[in-house]
């Protein structure tokens, strides 16, 4: 009986050996199939994110070179981002799309009224120049006319002057002529006197 049980346990014990080692198989392939599912599962997430960060980086380059380009100096605002299917990508180009646009119309319009104001500028420093000649010309006209009533003034108080010597010259010539006058009167007189007293002298000696 000893013996019977004996290989009945010496059996039993080989089954569980048999039966462990089999479970020790089956862990190890267990084991090896989640290894190479995590390998899988990790080259896949690897491979998904790799398409993620270069549909995502590519637009984010492209818009950060153009920042950069504008930034620096190029000021062209005619270039867009493309605007590829109806993601946040693609919104987010359309927006700024949109306020590149927008910026180019104002930048447009303050050009065309910078403009506006620099010919008009322009048309009031030509007046502004026009009126300066106008009123050198007025001036020097003035200048003129002054110069002319001074040399008048003088010209009047020169013929006031020669006139005032001309009546001293006329009063002094009408006194010359009353005392002409006067002495022909007296020399009349005198020559007839004369005359007469030689007629008397005359009828005497008759």
């Amino acid at each position: 009986i000893n013996q019977l049980i004996e290989q009945a346990l010496q059996q039993k014990t080989e089954q569980m050996e048999s039966a462990q080692q089999e479970a020790e198989a089956l862990q190890k392939r267990v084991h090896r199939i989640e290894w190479l599912t995590s390998l899988l599962l990790l080259i896949l997430v690897l491979g998904v994110l790799s398409l993620i960060a270069l549909k995502v980086n590519k637009p984010l380059r492209s818009l950060q070179a153009k920042l950069q380009n504008l930034t620096a100096g190029d000021k062209n605002l005619s270039f867009r981002l493309p605007v590829n299917g109806q993601d946040e990508f693609a919104h987010i180009a359309g927006s700024f799309n949109q306020f590149l646009t927008d910026i180019d119309h104002i930048l447009g319009t303050v050009q065309q009224v910078s403009q506006r104001s620099s010919q008009q500028m322009n048309m009031m420093m030509q007046r502004s120049q026009s009126t300066l000649e106008d009123m050198s010309r007025i001036q020097a006209n003035t200048d003129a006319l002054a110069t002319a009533t001074q040399e008048m003034s003088s010209t009047i108080q020169e013929i006031a002057n020669n006139t005032e010597q001309a009546k001293q010259d006329t009063v002094v010539a009408q006194d010359q002529a009353s005392d002409g006058q006067q002495q022909v009167t007296e020399a009349v007189v005198l020559i007839q006197q004369v005359a007469t007293e030689i007629e008397q002298i005359g009828r005497a000696h008759v």
